[in-house]
């Protein structure tokens, strides 16, 4: 027998009602497979229709699809803050292989490249010369801040290596060894426990037992650790500047439209550029794509950003291009710089 009150709301509803007047919950709601299913699949296809039905008009009637959210046409597009996440997940996902491969690659750069500067010929109980002490010197100084060293240090190392014999540095391949180490470094083997089986003695030179921990701390941490903090920093940089964008419209167009309109506007305009992003990432990791391929995507957004502030704004052609280049200007000159720069300190500091 039905109840005659809402078992989603408890609110008191007449037995001749279908559907709760409170939360609109259906009243006979068995929960059976049949139910659960259908609701499941009714949801998926009102999502997936409501999408098709925003991706349309957000890629080629730009600002038409702001204009009719605003104006109050909701229901039957997705909510541009959802339309937002659901994008900039999806390139995150796609990016996520790019990304892989460049760490791989940078960290192999950075330990062939270093691992290859720090080597000098052997002159077995010879002192060094000063294009050998120059070939050991340049690459700490060009990693000094990813080793650690302080200029204190640096100035001590150098005053060492100006006394220290040429086979204090031989054999300094970590990539020789690379299975090894990783194992170790693996198994969160100490620093002394990986110095032992490295092959390092009791007998060796302070100044070879220090190099050999800088060494170490250098390969831990990896160069591709630094750009995997940095990419991981973008999503709460686009967070951050999607309401700056809205705001400089805001100062612009002060009198035309709340700030939630203009937030409404950034939303689909930052979800046009993930969306973007998404298909010609796509494409380059089936073809090899020159430079032209992404001054065309340029081009393109900068072509959608003049003609959905003319459609969504509804001013003239002159007004709007210069609002246009004011918007272009301050964000590229100004806000896109500092976030950088706060991206990389931020990097920095996390790393």
């Amino acid at each position: 027998m039905r109840n005659n009150f809402c078992e989603n709301c408890e609110s008191d509803i007449e037995l001749s009602h279908n559907y709760c007047p409170n939360c609109g919950q259906i009243t006979e709601d068995d929960l059976t497979v049949k139910v659960l299913f259908s609701n499941t699949i009714a949801n998926y296809f009102s999502v997936d229709a409501r999408f098709f039905r925003s991706f349309i008009p957000l890629v080629f009637k730009p600002g038409v699809l702001a204009k009719r959210f605003v104006n109050g046409k909701r229901l039957k597009y997705l909510h541009p803050a959802q339309f937002y996440l659901f994008i900039s997940v999806v390139f995150f996902f796609f990016y996520s292989f790019v990304q892989r491969e460049q760490q791989e690659q940078f960290d192999l750069a950075l330990q062939k490249g270093f691992n290859s500067e720090i080597k000098v010929d052997s002159v077995p109980s010879q002192k060094l010369d000063s294009i050998q002490i120059q070939n050991i010197m340049a690459p700490l100084k060009k990693n000094q801040k990813v080793m650690g060293i302080k200029d204190e240090d640096l100035k001590q190392i150098d005053s060492i290596i100006q006394n220290a014999d040429a086979d204090d540095f031989n054999n300094f391949d970590f990539e020789a060894n690379k299975e090894k180490l990783d194992s170790l470094i693996a198994i969160d083997a100490t620093d002394e426990q990986i110095y032992r089986e490295m092959g390092l003695t009791d007998d060796d030179s302070n100044f070879r037992k220090n190099m050999f921990g800088k060494l170490l701390k250098f390969y831990k941490q990896r160069g591709g650790g630094l750009l995997e903090t940095f990419y991981s920093t973008i999503p709460i940089a686009l967070f951050f500047l999607l309401p700056i964008f809205a705001f400089l419209l805001k100062l612009m167009y002060w009198k035309r439209a709340r700030y939630a309109h203009h937030m409404v506007f950034s939303f689909y305009f930052f979800t046009l550029v993930f969306l973007l992003l998404t298909f010609f990432l796509m494409i380059s990791m089936i073809v090899e794509m020159d430079g032209w391929w992404w001054t065309l995507l340029y081009l393109i957004l900068i072509i959608h950003l003049f003609i959905s502030m003319k459609n969504f704004y509804q001013q003239g052609y002159f007004k709007t291009f210069l609002k246009y280049v004011f918007l272009g200007f301050t964000f590229a000159l100004f806000i896109l710089p500092v976030t950088f720069g706060v991206l990389v300190f931020t990097t920095l500091l996390l790393y």
